[in-house]
């Protein structure tokens, strides 16, 4: 499994995160209510408001990890480069080390 498939899940669920945050933002700021007579929406605007930031941090940490994943990743591949494929044996070359007639 390469590498860019793997992360391609961690990537998908970080924009769900953003995605999720923002829209607990917005939608704490659009239904936070004019009046007291709707204090429902104005509870449930903070519990949204308080949710979004949790998100965004969620987020976050699941950036600093893949970065940490990817930069692991980077190093060990400097550190051990991919082998080169040898080359295969020619007729010739088999008859001169005598291996076949």
């Amino acid at each position: 499994m390469s590498q860019e498939k793997s992360s391609r899940g961690i990537v998908f669920k970080i924009n769900l995160y953003l995605l999720g945050a923002s829209s607990y933002a917005v939608g704490a700021w659009l239904i936070w209510p004019d009046s007291l007579k709707w204090w429902g929406f104005g509870l449930l605007s903070i519990v949204l408001g308080l949710s979004a930031p949790v998100l965004l941090t969620k987020a976050i940490v699941m950036m600093a990890r893949l970065h940490a994943r990817d930069k692991e990743f980077a190093e060990f591949e400097e550190a051990n480069p991919t082998a080169e494929p040898s080359e295969l044996a020619s007729i010739d070359d088999l008859k001169r080390a005598g291996m076949i007639k």
